[in-house]
């Protein structure tokens, strides 16, 4: 029940955009930051267009452009039903519409773990689909039976001045199975974490 993509091509947006109207708002990649939204989308699609099915719904929505001299290359937050994402941004869902999942798999992209999975399989400044599902995920049902991960990401995401760090405990810890020794071995492999963080 997981799809991932992308929703819409943003060459020659200027054309279809604009300030006023009634179609979904238009989301790029500068908006998202982890667990949040920098800049509240502005610009509706004026035009009609058909619309992905993937609108319909709550979706995770990821950055495609990260260096690797950024501290971190996965930067990604939930977007809400009826906007839009330019091809700045990937996107995940669950077609179920499962939010506690959603929530979870969001704390597990946004997590040490999985980047230090995903860091292996980069070969570019973009993060592409298939180097993100090269990536060792749980299962469907370990993510949606942690209520304790989904609740704390809800809160995170309500609450955006709080810290990420529980989440990176309990992926680590519950999801992927490290003692605090694995993990601190993994953190070092971030060298621009820095030792508060850590």
């Amino acid at each position: 029940n997981l799809w991932a993509g992308r929703e819409i091509d943003e060459t020659g947006s200027k054309n279809w955009l604009s300030t006023d109207g009634s179609g979904p708002k238009f989301i790029k990649g500068k908006m998202v930051d982890r667990y949040k939204m920098v800049e509240e989308p502005s610009q509706y699609i004026n035009v009609r267009k058909a619309l992905p099915v993937s609108t319909n719904f709550e979706r995770i929505a990821w950055r495609d452009i990260s260096r690797p001299n950024q501290k971190r290359r996965i930067i990604a937050t939930t977007i809400p039903k009826n906007t839009i994402a330019g091809n700045s941004l990937g996107i995940a869902y669950f077609k179920d519409g499962d939010q506690k999942s959603l929530y979870s798999l969001l704390a597990v992209m946004n997590s040490l773990c999985f980047e230090f999975q995903l860091r292996c399989h980069l070969a570019t400044n973009h993060l592409s689909l298939s180097a993100i599902r090269k990536v060792c995920l749980p299962p469907r049902e370990v993510l949606s039976r942690l209520s304790n991960l989904s609740g704390k990401t809800s809160s995170l995401l309500q609450n955006q001045g709080q810290n990420s760090s529980e989440l990176e405990a309990i992926v680590a810890r519950d999801l992927y199975k490290l003692n605090k020794e694995e993990f601190c071995l993994l953190m070092d492999a971030f060298d621009k974490l820095t030792k508060k963080e850590k």
